[in-house]
């Protein structure tokens, strides 16, 4: 959640309140999503050119390896839903267009965030490494809280949150770890040091403190008011004007008569989130979600929700729970070309349709859209009807993964289903995602656009293979990849080395239209993952390190682009220094997916340069925010 000021106020006083620890042979609870975002926020890892995500799955590999040497046990707890009282919707809301305006300035400037399929890269790395993780039912503070204590031992987020609650063994802030494989030094925060800075401020009035600074259900905007009738402290130093007021209030402050004052000053709809937010700060003897230890503790937490259990154990997206709750989802706006009026995640609206009429039914439900419109965040109205020659099941409806398949198939539009038989393992899925973005991306994404993935594929697989002593999947790349590296490892080494200039940042020749095209891959690739998750994953799922390096894709999509689509495929060949086996594979993914393309489609247009200026020009129109374009009429999708 987050306290407005909160951070603030901590470090003006961080010699008193952040000590130095050695953190070993402890466990560790971990806010996941904060971690899944500070991780690629601060490794300096490229996000211009849309998300490079094996160096991701490297760095949380190396993370979590590094605690593990340090005897350090982590348990990863994740958000879950939003609340189904929307009591964060305009966090929501806020965030998402905070989002659009860091898109717009990802060129020009060092603005970085997560990108769209961070989270999946981060659940399958800690997947395979056993670690072990949670998703909550809804927001997860106050569990991760309640399961720190109940475990005595600290917290890692990034989540001002935690500065008020009572943690026996503390709270470790983000930026303050400093891990390596040999050591492990934090600065750790408890609450009972607030007294030696405000004299006073006792553990007990530090949730008071909380709801007067403004927290992600009770905005500061909505407390002036309240602000106007509290006396300053100029003793304060230091601090604003706000935050002294706040302070001195919350030391004084009547838990009855003077809340109630507080209460009385905001608009009716917040009142009942004082009373919230003091208690979910305050309480933490019982978890909020579900019982956290005993889920740790490999004891019977089975619930008879089978959509329950899939969700609380990673196994299906999180927004399933958005769409059944509150028939809403946030599309979040990715690295793309703003000065295109519809986002990447036009192109997969046939995609969400189907996922809407398997949690919802096709029964006309309406379901609330939020997504980019040029330079602005818009509510879509879309609806859950039934799509074309698709009979969709019920979540609940459990068919055979022969059928299963059929579906996916007709879905993703893929006429040709023997040819899909053809791969083996989640190659199948790699040539259904690739189908559908050729066969839906706004605008068209020519042959290179494909083949520049399939070989970016072969490349990040052949990296993991290289990389990983004991490396077991049965897709039809990796087949041939472990075939090629069993009889001579300098083989796959060699593939590398001819593949390497190709992770090289250069930004000289950045282009939005590229970047853009393969963006609209990445929704293809995430809402094709969650529709195949509630299929209950016929085929096994793809890793996006294994997929996507953007950087790379880039680079080779540039190099290519002015070739015939002959030059492309010796050009390519050439990496895979002519290997028959490897050259095979490439020509059957190629022919897999141009069977079902339109050959219009298929066809390199070439774009004059004109067209690819920046996108990002103060002046230009796209870039008015209208802070009431939220107001405007519902669009139909």
């Amino acid at each position: 959640m987050g306290v407005q000021g909160l951070t603030t106020i901590v470090n003006k006083n961080a010699a008193i309140l952040l000590k130095d620890k050695d953190i070993i042979k402890t466990k560790l609870v971990i806010d996941g999503d904060s971690l899944v975002y500070f991780l690629y926020q601060n490794r300096n890892i490229n996000l211009k050119h849309g998300g490079d995500y094996n160096n991701y799955a490297d760095i949380i590999k190396a993370f979590f390896s590094a605690l593990r040497s340090n005897q350090i046990c982590p348990y990863v707890v994740f958000d879950g839903g939003y609340e189904t009282d929307r009591r964060k919707h305009e966090t929501h809301v806020r965030r998402a267009r905070e989002r659009i305006s860091k898109s717009r300035e990802i060129n020009s400037s060092e603005t970085t965030f997560a990108p769209m399929l961070s989270r999946l890269t981060f659940l399958e790395v800690i997947g395979t490494m056993k670690i072990p993780f949670v998703v909550c039912d809804f927001e997860a503070d106050h569990d991760i809280a309640t399961l720190a204590n109940a475990f005595k031992c600290p917290v890692l987020s990034n989540d001002s949150d935690f500065f008020v609650y009572d943690l026996i063994k503390g709270y470790i802030p983000l930026e303050t770890l400093f891990v390596s494989e040999s050591s492990c030094i934090g600065k750790v925060y408890y609450a009972k040091y607030m007294q030696k800075v405000f004299p006073g401020l006792q553990i007990s009035r530090l949730p008071v403190l909380a709801v007067t600074l403004g927290n992600d259900y009770i905005k500061r905007k909505n407390l002036y008011k309240f602000y106007s009738t509290l006396p300053d402290d100029p003793s304060i130093i230091d601090l604003t004007v706000i935050q002294r007021k706040a302070i001195r209030w919350s030391i004084g402050a009547s838990l009855d008569d003077d809340l109630s004052r507080l209460e009385e000053s905001l608009p009716e709809t917040l009142r009942k989130f004082v009373k919230i937010s003091l208690k979910m700060y305050s309480d933490t003897q019982c978890f909020e979600s579900f019982d956290l230890v005993q889920y740790f503790s490999n004891k019977d937490t089975s619930t008879t929700s089978k959509l329950k259990e899939r969700h609380r154990t990673g196994k299906i997206p999180v927004c399933a729970q958005n769409i059944l709750n509150l028939q809403e989802i946030f599309l979040l706006c990715q690295v793309e070309n703003i000065s295109r009026k519809r986002s990447i995640h036009r192109s997969t609206l046939r995609l969400r349709k189907a996922i809407y009429a398997m949690l919802l039914g096709t029964e006309d439900t309406n379901i609330f859209e939020y997504d980019r419109y040029g330079g602005s965040l818009v509510r879509f109205n879309c609806t859950s009807t039934s799509l074309d020659r698709v009979q969709m099941p019920k979540y609940k409806e459990i068919t055979k993964d022969h059928e299963k398949i059929d579906i996916l198939c007709l879905i993703f539009r893929f006429e040709n289903k023997e040819v899909l038989d053809d791969f083996s393992g989640n190659t199948k899925l790699f040539v259904l995602f690739l189908t559908y973005w050729a066969k839906h991306a706004k605008p068209n994404v020519d042959s290179i656009y494909i083949k520049s993935l399939i070989l970016c594929h072969i490349v990040l697989t052949a990296r993991t293979i290289v990389n990983t002593k004991h490396y077991h999947s049965g897709n039809s790349i990796v087949q041939i990849l472990l075939n090629m590296h069993k009889l001579c490892g300098d083989k796959l080494k060699n593939l590398l080395r001819r593949s390497e200039k190709y992770f090289s940042l250069d930004l000289s020749n950045l282009s939005m239209n590229i970047v853009h095209g393969f963006s609209q891959y990445q929704s293809c690739f995430a809402f094709g993952t969650y529709l195949n998750q509630l299929l209950g994953n016929p085929i096994p799922l793809l890793s996006p390190q294994e997929v996507f390096n953007g950087t790379f894709l880039h680079n080779i999509y540039v190099r290519c682009k002015n070739y015939e689509e002959e030059k492309v495929d010796r050009k390519i060949k050439t990496i895979f220094q002519n290997n028959e086996s490897l050259g095979k594979l490439y020509d059957d993914l190629v022919s897999a997916i141009k069977k079902n393309v339109n050959s219009a489609r298929w066809e390199v247009k070439r774009i004059p340069q004109s067209v690819n200026r920046s996108p990002f020009t103060r002046g230009s129109r796209i870039f008015c925010s209208n802070i009431f374009s939220l107001l405007r009429r519902d669009v139909e999708a």
